[in-house]
């Protein structure tokens, strides 16, 4: 009894393994169809491109070069009161970056990179306030303000464009 389900399970498994290949083979078939000649398509595979089963070359793709005109740099600060309102100065820009890259003649900037550094100062008001009672006395009032400055330093790498590269051997 245990040899007879030993071989039903070796003829199911055998069954199983011949359907999964047919199955696998058929869907992994990288033919492409045949197109007839008034419709033209085209399909993109990584580098080659394949049309009606022939191969052909992908055309020439350009690179742009670079000459590199200099370093840039970007200091700015910005100090924020204690609801996060901006009181005075600006975050850094990208655009801030591409100014200081056009006063030298470039047409972009790589290599970008921004520190930022923040401070939390604390500031104790003081001031004298009235009481209202029958001397005349005063009190001090001490008030907390917590302000945030953030120094952004960035600086990048200004390039200019010069013509497209054709690759080798193409």
């Amino acid at each position: 009894m245990k040899e007879r389900k030993n071989e039903i399970l070796h003829i199911v498994t055998i069954i199983a393994l011949l359907i999964f290949i047919v199955l696998g083979i058929g869907s992994t078939a990288s033919t492409p169809s045949v197109v007839d000649e008034d419709s033209i398509e085209t399909t993109n595979v990584s580098s080659i491109m394949i049309k009606e089963g022939k191969v052909f070359e992908v055309g020439v793709v350009p690179i742009k070069d670079f000459t590199t005109v200099g370093l840039i740099f970007v200091e700015t600060s910005v100090t924020y009161d204690s609801n996060g309102r901006i009181i005075e100065g600006s975050e850094i820009t990208f655009e801030m970056l591409m100014r200081e890259a056009q006063k030298l003649s470039a047409d972009a900037i790589i290599n970008i990179k921004v520190d930022e550094i923040t401070r939390y100062i604390e500031t104790e008001h003081v001031r004298t306030v009235p009481r209202n009672n029958e001397y005349g006395t005063t009190r001090e009032e001490r008030v907390k303000v917590i302000t945030k400055k953030v120094e952004y330093k960035a600086n990048a790498l200004a390039i200019r464009y010069t013509d497209a590269i054709i690759p080798a051997g193409r």
